[in-house]
Parts: structure tokens; sequence; C-alpha cells
């Protein structure tokens, strides 16, 4: 993730905005607030968020988070993603433009978990009776750690924000809220990758993940200490969002919003910025979620989809690169935001694709 100067480059040549989103402490104007201020002061990163934080708040968040980023910016896509997922913005822009002509799309790893009745264990569900027996599973929702949804889908939850149902676990709320709409839903499970060796393989193979984590810990397991590591193994590639391109995206943004539970981070305040901000995922000494939302709005031509090992790519050049003696071009052709999309001159010259996306990325935090 950029900052400083690559940050105000972001925003200048490619349209791309990238902010970081937190609530505020249940005392108003208390020392971590204040914090959180003077850092907004010197980085001018930050957005805040009309919300108390709270763990057990966290399906109330998701309707503010929503609600704010609609009424902010408009984007096709709203993605929200923990900041201890690893995530590659560009194969993640790429995907949800194959998607762009579906108007209620809900796109994520889908799953189908128990309803948890017992007391006192994690995921509890205090409405578990509303699910029918004891020993049920919920109706199909994506993952937690990473989703998407449409702009008509974004656009319902604000406009119905208050008569929206909250249970337990935020991501059993937002599957509910469209169980009765005609949602389309996606299953990609691009989108929840193992970390190393599972995202490297695939890397290697062309196959490059949209998001990559452990389930044992809803997130990459010990975070701070592996990111960086899973980042190298994993990763698109640095700089892959100023790729190539002679044209910005003077339409669009990518919104990049965090969200801290100010109530536990313990003093002397721990700031994001201390952490590490290269990949989309941190743990700055508490547990600290995110949220990106992606979305394109000028409708010209579609991308052409690359990266892929004998895949579906409708560019014969770009196929014919399996019998040319180019080192890492297939993991390297960012076919996402507009022309020349290859990181390379050998590659570029074959790819033209005038689309111009909005992306619009923010996160959440708990």
């Amino acid at each position: 993730m950029p900052q400083g100067e690559k940050l105000v480059q972001l925003e200048r040549e490619k349209g791309i905005v990238v902010r970081f989103m937190i609530g505020h402490s249940a005392t108003s104007n208390s020392i971590l607030d204040r914090a959180i201020d003077s850092e907004d002061s010197q980085h001018k990163d930050f957005l805040r968020l009309e919300h108390v934080e709270g763990y057990h708040e966290l399906s109330a968040k998701t309707k503010t988070f929503f609600s704010t980023a609609v009424a902010k910016w408009d984007a096709e896509f709203y993605v929200k993603v923990d900041d201890d997922v690893h995530v590659n913005l560009g194969m993640l822009a790429s995907t949800l433009a194959r998607h762009r002509s579906k108007p209620r799309v809900y796109i994520g790893c889908m799953k189908s978990g128990p309803v948890l009745a017992q007391k006192n264990v994690k995921y509890h569900e205090p409405e578990y009776w509303k699910f029918g027996e004891e020993g049920n599973k919920y109706f199909r929702h994506a993952t937690g750690q990473i989703y998407a949804i449409s702009k008509e889908l974004a656009t319902y939850i604000s406009l119905n924000q208050p008569i929206l149902h909250k249970y337990a676990n935020e991501d059993v709320s937002l599957g509910a809220w469209f169980i009765g709409l005609e949602v389309e839903h996606i299953d990609d499970h691009s989108m929840c990758c193992g970390t190393p060796p599972d995202c490297a393989w695939k890397a290697q193979a062309g196959e490059v993940c949209v998001a990559s984590f452990d389930w044992s810990c809803s997130g990459i397991c010990k975070s701070v200490e592996r990111i960086k590591f899973v980042h190298e193994k994993c990763g698109e590639g640095d700089g892959s969002v100023f790729a190539n391109s002679e044209h910005g995206f003077d339409q669009h943004i990518l919104n990049l919003v965090v969200r801290r539970r100010l109530a536990r981070l313990p003093p002397p305040l721990i700031t994001f910025r201390h952490c590490y901000l290269k990949a989309v995922a941190s743990i700055c000494g508490d547990t600290i979620r995110g949220s990106i939302a992606v979305g394109q709005a000028a409708e010209t031509t579609e991308p052409i989809e690359a990266g892929r090992d004998g895949g579906d790519s409708p560019s014969i050049h770009f196929n014919n690169l399996d019998h040319q003696d180019v080192e890492g071009q297939k993991r390297h052709v960012l076919a996402v935001f507009s022309d020349n999309l290859c990181q390379s001159q050998t590659a570029s010259k074959h790819f033209s694709s005038s689309v111009r996306k909005q992306v619009l990325l923010c996160t959440e935090i708990k």
C-alpha cells in the first residue's frame, strides 16, 4: 500500500484514493480519539466513521460502513476484507470486472457453517432458534474475511439500514440481508487461498490468488510477523497498480479504509502507522480488521483477462507467450486497469484495453 508521495501519486495519476476508516471510542474526545486525529492531521489518510467501536457491534458497523461508502463514493463494487488477509488488488479488480454486467451480485467464498446454540463459545448465535432445529446450518453466505457486493446491494443496505436485522456474526447478517432478494451468489475460491505454500504454488502456476489467509486463524496466523513473507511469495508484484499504463483513472476511486477498535488499543497508542503497510494487512498490538470495496464506473471495452497459464485469455498474443522465452510474463501481466497492461514492453505491445475503473476500497477493523 503506497504511503506519502506514492499515495498522492496514486490519487493523481490513477484516480485511486486510499483512506483508513475508523470509528470513535465510547468516551467523547478521549486520548485515543485525539491520537487518531493527530495522526490524521499528519498523514491525511483517515476517514472517521460515525460509529462507537466494539467487537460485538460489527454487524452495526457493517451497515454504517456501506452507508458511508455509498454516500461518499459512487463505485460499482464494494468489498470488505479483514486486514490480516493478504490481498492482490490487481487480481481483485480483474475478478470484479468479470461481473460488471450483473446488477445484484454477491461475491466471495461461500460457506454454510453450523448455527452454534451453546453459550460461551466463539460465534455463539443467541437467535439460533430462528434457524430451525438445534444443529442446523446457516444459509449460504460469504465468509467474512473477504467479500464483494455490487452497487445496488450496497445502496439497498444504505437505504434500509434502520430495519435490517443484526445477527451476532457480521457475515451471517450480511447474508441474511440478501437472502430474500434477487441476488446472484458467486462462489470464488481465489478469494480464500491458503498462505504459502498454497498461494505460492498457484502464483508460480500463473493462478495468482485474490486473497490468502489461514482458516485456522480466520486470517493470516501471526500476521504481523508473516505478512511480508506471504506478500513476497504470493503477491502479484509490487507496483502492479502503477504497471505500465498511459491513462489514469480520472473518474475512479480506490479507497482503503481501516477501522480500529479503540477501546482495546493499549496505551501508549500503537497506531496503524507503525504496522507493516506494504500489503493490506496488519495487527497493531490489537486485533485489527479491514474491509475493501472495489468498483468501476466507465463502461467501455471489457478488460483483457490475463495472468493464467492456459487460461481463457481473449488475446492470442498472450497465449503465444507460452512459446516464447519470456520469463515470468504470465505472472506479471496486469490485465486490470487501462491501456498497456503488462509490466514489460515485450508483452504490453500485445494488449490494449481502454477500460477505466472506479475502485472503491474500504476497510473495517474490529
